[in-house]
């Protein structure tokens, strides 16, 4: 997975971005009261919401590269922090996965990170996931949790992210897991991949491995998806500025870059809004349930409703989800902010979880 360095005036500029975060936050902190977003949620969240939309606003994808480090850094941070030995599976084709945990293949959540492929996975995202597959085993369901370390954009166009994909769940497969014991789970791009996921399976790219499953999968999740890149119409506009740390602006920069070259026939795989009509028919063959969750103060809101109407036409068991004064990926700030409250969702996305992973594979 080829990496560029950011260069030093990169790095000043994460500096200077860092140095001016205080002043942000102590304007923040002083509006709370006013604003009924922040005063909603605890101190904590609202200087962890408002520092991600500092840096996102401010820094390039690369700047934040070399800012956040890589999703396998986040993931050797967290393993050497609770004392876990490193699994690292290599697929061959610049992607990898990272087990969290032995690797145990009775049950697999597999865990598609959001980023908006242009960046590693979210701050919380591992801790969050970790805690699901926690909480599954106190449920007498244990389960191996694998996250896939995909090649970001524009070290290799869209659909490169979309083919590891793809070769890391036939590669699962390959090692014994059920297509019934695989739970599907994403977030933000993440959730982008799941749709093209389930759209290779009903509709086969080219010179791809083909998936052919002997039984739908158990479940997707879908946090946040990812499903409109391109601003057509200042749809991206319609709930923006609420309180979400990713605001409109970031979301249209970073998806020109994801669709920056990108066949016009490869884009029904990619944003899970612009697809011929009836594209996700059959999908309630190929996975038995489908959740899908945003927030009602989220930038992608009204966009992550869309989607979820155009798969519930296809399939009758959609869950959706619109926390209240939720934003983008919001169960995981929870974990990121060291909060030990639950949001509002986490409880529903645990609860979802539990009733369609069989205790007995």
């Amino acid at each position: 997975m080829p990496e560029v360095e950011p260069s030093t005036l990169d790095k000043l500029k994460v500096l200077q971005v860092l140095l001016t975060f205080p002043l942000v936050a102590t304007t923040s902190l002083i509006a709370a009261p006013f604003r009924r977003y922040v005063k909603e949620k605890p101190l904590k969240r609202v200087v962890v919401d408002r520092f991600l939309l500092w840096i996102l606003s401010q820094l390039t994808p690369k700047q934040l590269r070399g800012m956040l480090g890589s999703t396998q850094d986040m993931y050797n941070t967290f393993i050497k922090e609770r004392n876990l030995a490193s699994v690292v599976e290599e697929l061959g084709n610049g992607s990898r996965l990272l087990w969290v945990g032995p690797k145990f293949t009775e049950r697999v959540m597999i865990y598609f990170h959001g980023g908006g492929f242009v960046v590693s996975e979210p701050p919380g995202a591992t801790e969050f996931w970790s805690m699901v597959q926690s909480n599954l085993a106190e449920n007498g369901k244990p389960i191996g949790l694998a996250i896939l370390n995909f090649t970001l954009v524009p070290d290799a166009p869209f659909p490169t992210q979309l083919k590891q994909a793809i070769a890391a769940i036939q590669h699962l497969l390959d090692s014994g897991v059920k297509p019934e014991n695989l739970q599907l789970v994403g977030d933000s791009a993440g959730g982008a991949l799941i749709h093209g996921i389930l759209s290779h399976i009903l509709h086969p790219l080219e010179e791809t491995t083909k998936l052919e499953l002997s039984s739908p999968f158990g479940g997707a999740l879908l946090i946040s998806p990812w499903t409109k890149m391109v601003n057509e119409e200042n749809v991206l506009f319609a709930n923006d500025g609420y309180g979400d740390f990713l605001d409109a602006r970031t979301i249209i920069r970073w998806g020109s870059m994801v669709v920056h070259g990108v066949p016009e026939s490869i884009i029904p795989y990619l944003e899970g809004n612009n697809t011929p009509e009836n594209w996700l028919e059959g999908v309630d063959k190929i996975v038995k349930r489908i959740m899908i969750t945003g927030g009602a103060a989220e930038t992608l809101r009204f966009e992550i409703e869309k989607y979820s109407a155009i798969v519930a036409k296809q399939h009758k068991e959609v869950t959706l989800v619109i926390q209240a004064n939720g934003i983008h990926d919001d169960p995981f700030l929870d974990r990121f902010a060291g909060m030990k409250e639950l949001g509002s969702l986490t409880p529903l996305i645990l609860d979802w979880m539990d009733k369609g992973v069989a205790k007995t594979a």
